[in-house]
């Protein structure tokens, strides 16, 4: 597979994946206008993102991940109806521990409610606890979606398997507009935007002759493995997530609003990074399976060489913008209704902080990928326990007297840690990557992303009173000047050599 393929196919993830979180984006600026930084936004940034944003996406991403091997493992080997049985086998039986979580957990839902959100105020704890037992039903539906979109993306179908949270968006943002800030209603769209994602996939699905369900078969050994391999993904793939939640956690004793402050920071730097950082690591990580079941090291690396081109093309800019640009884009897409100039100014600091984890994000995504693809699970698992309780201690000696900034400047700097011991260890694994011609590459990049920054620095100097034209007008010149530089410098000898 060549450069030029790949990046087709990482054009069209994230393109679609763009789409989805534009979309997103939309829904997220009339929820703020609905609800603001208040109680009731807190109540359901805690729920939402700790359950089907992070916790049970984490879940099925696992499950996706534990798969995907075992799948190029069957296409590598050309056992066909071994593989359609196989899967089958691995749906059903997910599909009834799934049901057994989803029951234990409403009837733990009063319980769950108190232990994420201590400080709610006792008028929103039954609608704590309604809004727990609706989410809860997502987890069937998420767990689903993810094994299909892996195993979607192992045929190459990256599109259909990257664009199923349109809808869901959809429906959340239509629910937003029909019933405003009722929170039950928006609970129970979120349950049928996450039931769209499965069925969207499901027609796809079946074209490739796989069957969904089948009588279960409890003594099938790659089952087994899979479930055995669960537990250490799950844990090394949810440091994100939890790092997250424990800042929102923290953030909900600072401020009554802490909670949602954290929301709209968080979302926005996963949004605007997550777009180009998940699109790469889906396209790569059926490739470094493969390369890693036929032992081809150099390949590995030259995969991870072209990731980090790539990039690094876009983060580094997206850190420029973030530093001279962040509260003026907290104000455009949010400040509105409910969120006023002092929302801004919170979830701006926020914003800005987190985006300095863009490093660890992609260090998360794609080492992970690459140890999960050569069968070392552990490694992730024992990063993600160290670093999410070094993350818990720190925030729990500095949440105090440092306020909202300490507990994101606490996580930032542990994933800018995180990334430099898994890219060390990545190297232990399969030689090293980081070559001349990749620093070479990186030190290219600092004559377009200067050239860049001077425009920005150039607008700055102009008043502008429109807001809109004083952020899109910088951001489109530079923009523009940043990718036609970097074009004869640097990206248009990406696509030349082989992954």
């Amino acid at each position: 597979m060549n450069r030029k393929r790949m990046s087709i196919s990482f054009i069209v993830a994230s393109s679609t994946i763009m789409l989805a979180k534009v979309i997103g984006l939309v829904r997220t600026m009339f929820y703020s206008n609905e609800f603001g930084t208040g109680d009731l936004a807190s109540m359901y940034a805690q729920i939402f993102n700790t359950y089907p944003t992070l916790l049970f996406t984490g879940i099925g991403l696992a499950l996706s991940y534990v798969n995907i091997p075992h799948l190029m493992e069957f296409e590598h080997s050309g056992k066909k109806k071994q593989r359609i049985s196989y899967v089958s086998n691995f749906l059903t039986q997910i599909t009834l521990f799934s049901s057994l979580i989803v029951i234990v957990g409403m009837f733990f839902a009063p319980v769950i409610s108190k232990l994420l959100s201590p400080n709610l105020s006792p008028e929103l704890v039954p609608l704590s606890i309604k809004m727990i037992r609706i989410m809860f039903t997502t987890f069937i539906f998420i767990n689903l979606a993810y094994i299909i979109a892996g195993i979607l993306q192992v045929h190459d179908k990256f599109m259909i398997s990257t664009s199923t949270s349109i809808p869901f968006n959809i429906i959340i943002l239509i629910s937003l507009i029909l019933f405003n800030n009722d929170v039950i209603m928006l609970s129970f769209a979120t349950a049928i935007g996450w039931s769209f994602q499965f069925f969207m996939q499901l027609p796809f699905f079946k074209r490739l002759n796989y069957k969904v369900f089948r009588k279960p078969d409890f003594s099938d050994p790659i089952v087994k493995e899979n479930f055995k391999q669960f537990l250490p993904i799950i844990v090394g793939n949810s440091i994100i997530q939890i790092c997250l939640i424990i800042d929102r956690v923290f953030a909900g004793y600072v401020s009554d609003g802490g909670a949602a402050v954290f929301d709209y920071g968080s979302y926005l730097f996963l949004t605007a990074t997550g777009i180009f950082i998940i699109a790469v690591s889906t396209v790569a990580f059926p490739r470094l399976s493969q390369h890693s079941i036929e032992k081809e090291y150099d390949k590995i690396r030259n995969v991870l060489r072209y990731i980090f081109k790539t990039l690094f093309s876009i983060i580094f800019p997206y850190i420029i913008i973030t530093l001279m640009f962040n509260r003026e884009i907290i104000s455009f897409i949010y400040e509105r209704g409910e969120f006023d100039a002092q929302s801004v100014q919170q979830v701006s600091v926020i914003f800005l902080i987190y985006s300095f984890m863009a490093f660890g994000y992609i260090a998360y995504e794609v080492f992970n990928r690459l140890f999960y693809s050569l069968k070392k699970h552990k490694v992730p698992m024992v990063l993600s326990i160290c670093f999410v309780s070094t993350n818990f201690l720190a925030n729990l000696l500095l949440f105090r007297n440092g306020g909202l900034a300490s507990i994101a400047i606490t996580t930032s700097a542990l994933f800018i840690i995180y990334s430099v011991i898994i890219t060390i260890l990545a190297i232990r694994e399969v030689g090293q990557f980081l070559t001349k011609d990749l620093l070479a590459y990186i030190l290219k990049l600092l004559i377009p992303l200067s050239a860049m920054t001077l425009v920005f620095f150039a607008f700055k100097t102009v008043n502008i009173e429109n807001k809109i034209i004083k952020l899109f007008a910088p951001l489109s010149v530079g923009g523009i000047i940043y990718m036609v530089i970097g074009y004869f410098t640097n990206f248009k000898y990406i696509l030349k050599q082989k992954t």
